[in-house]
């Protein structure tokens, strides 16, 4: 994974605006909640024992839905299922391609769904979802990320400190 579960649920939350309301549902002071998830302190991480009130207090905010797609990705990684490996060669045209096709079929049954009293067919939108939507989605994540990251400059060691002199100076004069 190229970020942590915090700093993606920091960038989330901070693109959503909750981190107010998440914070008042914990119980806990903004800055405290910003600071354990915010990437730019390294010092303050949330603690694992954490992470299930925190997901909690996002459901009760009425997130929950959203979150489970922001962490759909480390909660495989956690299951160990299986990842289909990224090669440099794919584009995105095909996985696009296929989304347009499942977005098609699905605004088809879009506007019915808030009336609509088929059970099967709103199951079937569900596992369309899940089943195409999605994993097309990972995949271009997954493409994109891998991309990102051979553009990206090596991680640059720091040049190992000279260290000074302890004799002392003779002076050939």
């Amino acid at each position: 994974m190229s970020h942590s579960i915090s700093e993606i649920l920091y960038q989330w939350m901070n693109k959503r605006r909750i981190e107010s309301e998440v914070a008042r549902e914990m119980d806990v002071p903004v800055a405290t909640l910003s600071a354990k998830l915010s990437p730019k302190r390294p010092q303050a991480k949330l603690a694992a024992d954490e992470l299930l009130p925190l997901f909690e207090a996002i459901r009760r905010i009425g997130y929950g839905s959203e979150l489970r797609g922001v962490v759909y990705r480390f909660l495989r990684d956690l299951r160990g299922d299986e990842q289909e490996a990224v090669a440099e060669e794919k584009n995105l045209v095909p996985q696009i391609l296929t989304l347009v096709k499942c977005l098609g079929m699905m605004s088809e049954c879009a506007n019915g769904i808030h009336s609509s009293t088929n059970v099967a067919e709103l199951d079937k939108m569900r596992i369309m979802l899940r089943t195409e939507v999605l994993p097309v989605v990972l995949q271009m994540e997954s493409i994109l990320a891998s991309r990102v990251e051979t553009l990206r400059p090596p991680h640059k060691l720091p040049l190992p400190q000279r260290k000074p002199d302890l004799a002392p100076s003779v002076n050939r004069s």
